[in-house]
């Protein structure tokens, strides 16, 4: 069994990833909103999928 301390390094460890992840996943969001604000033409429905990505998020 793990001491408390040990779960509480584990947490903020935790935590740290977790707030990295969420930083990477904004970019990324960025990145797509401004390449699709660049492309001039779109896949029909593309819109639509990645539309419904982003509700699952």
């Amino acid at each position: 069994m793990a001491c408390n301390g040990c779960a509480a390094a584990d947490n903020r460890q935790l935590e740290a990833a977790l707030a990295a992840c969420g930083l990477q996943v904004e970019i990324i969001k960025d990145c797509q909103e401004q390449h699709d604000a660049e492309t001039t033409t779109t896949t029909p429905g593309a819109d639509r999928q990645r539309t419904g990505a982003a509700a699952k998020l």
